[in-house]
């Protein structure tokens, strides 16, 4: 993936908070290109936020329609 490494095509991203200037995905950018379930059943379900530890469930709940 020497697009992700070099920037090879690459365009500059404007700066956000936290991210800085690191390409953003967002979730569903991350179930297309890894097997979410899997890293989350790896890691127990767990998340660090700002030094609260949550379950990962808030994150895999589908939006109701």
């Amino acid at each position: 993936c020497m697009w992700s490494v070099c920037g090879i095509h690459d365009q500059g991203w404007k700066e956000r908070e936290i991210f800085g200037k690191i390409r953003y995905m967002n979730y569903k950018g991350c179930e297309r290109k890894f097997d979410v379930k899997a890293y989350v059943k790896k890691y127990d379900g767990k998340v660090f936020h700002k030094g609260k530890k949550e379950s990962i469930d808030k994150f895999m709940k589908k939006p109701k329609k």
